[in-house]
C-alpha cells in the first residue's frame, strides 16, 4: 500500500513538472514576454493569480515556483527574494476556497461579507506589503554591491578587475558609482 502510494507520488510530480514545463510556459511566455515588467513582482503577481483562482495558498506558491523555476537562470533575480515574492502573492486575497478564511469566519462568528472585509482585505495587505519589502531588500542588496564595487575600485585599483584578485565574490561594474 504505502508503494502504490509512493509510486502514485511520485508518477503525479514527474507529470506535475513536465506540464508546466512542456505546457504551461510556452502558453504564459508569449503574453509575458513584450511586457517590462520587474521579475519579482512577476512572481507575485503569478502567485496572486493562482492563489486568487483557486484559493489555495500552497498551491498558488509551488504551482508559481514550478512556472518560474526553468527561467530562474534567465531573468536575473535573487532565488532567495523570489522565493520570497511567491510567497508573499500566494497571500493575496483570501477567499471562500481557502481554509483559513473559514476558520477565522467560524471563531469570530462573523457573516461571510464581514469575513471578506477584514480577513480577505487583511490577506491582501500582508501580500502587498510583503512584496514592497522584498523590492526594498531587492534595491538594497543592489546598492550595496555597487557600493562594493566602488570601494574596490577606488581603493585596490585595476587590480581588482582581474577575477582572480577579486574578493570571495564577483561583483558586477555597470552600476552607477555613488561619489
Amino acid at each position: 500500500d504505502l508503494s502504490l502510494s509512493l509510486s502514485f507520488s511520485l508518477s503525479l510530480h514527474i507529470i506535475h513538472g513536465n506540464s508546466i514545463h512542456t505546457f504551461i510556459w510556452p502558453s504564459i511566455h508569449p503574453v509575458i514576454h513584450p511586457v517590462i515588467i520587474h521579475p519579482l513582482v512577476l512572481g507575485w503577481l503569478i502567485a496572486g493569480v493562482i492563489r486568487v483562482a483557486i484559493g489555495s495558498a500552497t498551491v498558488a506558491g509551488l504551482t508559481a515556483a514550478g512556472i518560474l523555476a526553468p527561467v530562474m537562470g534567465q531573468i536575473g533575480a535573487d532565488p532567495n527574494l523570489m522565493v520570497l515574492s511567491v510567497g508573499a502573492g500566494s497571500l493575496l486575497f483570501s477567499h471562500v476556497n481557502d481554509s483559513g478564511f473559514w476558520m477565522y469566519k467560524e471563531y469570530f462568528n462573523l457573516s461571510i461579507k464581514d469575513t471578506i472585509k477584514s480577513w480577505s482585505v487583511m490577506e491582501t495587505i500582508v501580500s502587498v506589503v510583503g512584496l514592497i519589502g522584498v523590492l526594498i531588500l531587492d534595491w538594497i542588496g543592489k546598492k550595496e554591491s555597487c557600493l562594493k564595487s566602488y570601494f574596490y575600485l577606488t581603493f585596490l585599483g585595476n587590480e581588482v578587475l582581474d577575477q582572480s584578485a577579486r574578493p570571495e565574490k564577483s561583483y558586477s561594474f555597470d552600476c552607477q558609482y555613488v561619489k
